[in-house]
């Protein structure tokens, strides 16, 4: 249900959409059964710095200009990911824990097949995305979004998403069917392609790189002690950077993007200086921009539009939550970065690290969070981490 968050309505005077009730309403069956089986109270909470995560987002909203977005934003972009992080590691163990993919499959499938139905002019914009000209814009650039407000929303569900989906292959028991599952993991990797995302295909290939490290790690660390370890670091630092060339050569156009970019990371640089502490709440960053920015009409013309976020995700996270925010999720990714050293090797592992790599690096050049199903992929990566932990060390 991840790509469904599209689909949005009201429920009373709540505005929702079809992923955050499938959520709530899968989350009161598990909390029914927690309360009447006695199982409540060995449930599972996963640590308590994601839990003042969310309790920092909650009190953002007290910053926020709109008591209703601020409301929205901490449903769609922090409650509902928890919800569904709570139950991932009360519900799943390492064994069932493949299971998790089949249905991440399913999306990425989808979604992936939308692109390529856009690029053969099948569909193009539907009913949510007519009457905004970004979206032709974007086809006439022959660059492609699926279902999503942009291209590298596309690239940014796509990449993680691809890693998360690879545990289900090996428990395929049929060769022809594994085969041919993984044959289709081809389709998404071209929909990545189809996206025209420089950050997405870096992000892409970086993570690429640390899924086959962590899958071959016996092997590699063989292989270091014959070769030196600034030779390795080199080896690898000469094929990122024949990568970004390539990107660079692929999409000369981008230079217009990349200036407003570079403009709205020197707003976001400024809002920092002066609210670095608490941040300037959910949901005002647009604005605030709006009003720096008043005096450069070329920027609020064209690049305005775009300033919905920093396009940084570490930017966002401090801008919106302030310095608690930030610190609290330097130190979920310091925990999972962690978890990923002490541990034995394993493709789950391997599997949720790449993905986390590709938020992570996706991230310098865009906000891989604060989006609805964004914010919930990166809290499945954390749950299906934690999940590879000790059930004694998950509350830790």
């Amino acid at each position: 249900m991840l790509p469904f968050y599209i689909f949005r309505f009201k429920v009373g005077p709540v505005r929702t959409n079809l992923f955050e009730i499938s959520i709530f309403a899968t989350f009161v069956i598990f909390a029914i059964e927690q309360l009447f089986t006695g199982k409540f109270k060995k449930m599972q909470f996963g640590g308590f710095v994601p839990l003042i995560f969310v309790l920092v987002a909650l009190l953002s909203i007290i910053q926020s200009d709109s008591l209703i977005t601020g409301l929205g934003i901490f449903k769609g972009w922090f409650l509902t990911p928890f919800l569904l992080y709570l139950m991932i590691i009360n519900l799943f163990d390492k064994e069932s824990l493949p299971k998790l993919s089949i249905p991440l499959f399913c999306s990425l499938i989808l979604v992936s097949f939308w692109a390529y139905l856009q690029k053969g002019g099948i569909i193009a914009e539907l009913f949510y995305q007519s009457g905004d000209a970004s979206f032709s814009q974007y086809l006439a650039q022959n660059r492609f979004f699926g279902p999503f407000e942009s291209p590298n929303f596309l690239a940014m569900f796509v990449a993680p998403v691809f890693f998360l989906a690879i545990p289900l292959l090996p428990k395929i028991r049929n060769i022809i069917v594994r085969i041919l599952v993984g044959a289709s993991l081809l389709l998404p990797i071209y929909a990545l392609i189809l996206a025209g995302s420089r950050g997405g295909l870096i992000a892409f290939g970086a993570s690429v790189l640390v899924f086959v490290i962590l899958m071959f790690l016996p092997a590699i660390k063989k292989y270091a002690s014959a070769l030196s370890l600034v030779k390795i670091i080199g080896l690898v630092a000469t094929n990122i950077a024949y990568f970004y060339y390539f990107i660079q050569v692929k999409f000369p156009e981008a230079a217009a993007s990349d200036k407003i970019r570079q403009e709205i990371y020197e707003y976001a640089t400024k809002m920092l200086k002066t609210d670095w502490l608490f941040g300037i709440g959910l949901g005002n960053f647009q604005a605030k921009v709006e009003t720096l920015s008043i005096a450069n009409s070329s920027f609020i013309n064209f690049g305005l539009p775009y300033a919905l976020h920093p396009h940084n995700l570490l930017l966002a996270i401090w801008l919106n939550l302030g310095l608690a925010g930030i610190v609290a999720f330097l130190i979920i990714i310091g925990n999972f970065l962690k978890q990923v050293i002490t541990s034995a090797p394993s493709i789950a592992r391997a599997s949720a690290t790449a993905a986390m790599t590709a938020i992570l690096i996706h991230g310098l050049f865009d906000t891989t969070y604060f989006k609805n199903d964004l914010s919930a992929i990166c809290w499945i990566i954390l749950a299906i981490s934690l999940v590879q932990e000790e059930k004694k060390t998950r509350n830790a």
